[in-house]
């Protein structure tokens, strides 16, 4: 079956993706102190992992999954 299209660009892997680039991007940002970069950085990096839960989810759901 092929995959849908995904034309709001909103597919967990790929956002999830992004937000670990980040959370990287978080902790060299200069116009926040220490304290907030880190902060930034975990939200970033739990956001990540809901949505790399959510794609792991929805690969499983899918017709003709391994899983």
């Amino acid at each position: 079956m092929p995959k849908q299209l995904d034309i709001f660009q909103n597919d967990p892997g790929r956002m999830a993706a992004l937000y670990r680039t980040s959370a990287e991007t978080a902790l060299k940002d200069v116009q926040f102190n220490p304290p907030a970069r880190q902060d930034r950085h975990d939200h970033y990096i739990r956001e990540a992992e809901r949505l790399e839960a959510l794609a792991a989810q929805c690969k499983a759901t899918q017709p003709g999954s391994d899983e």
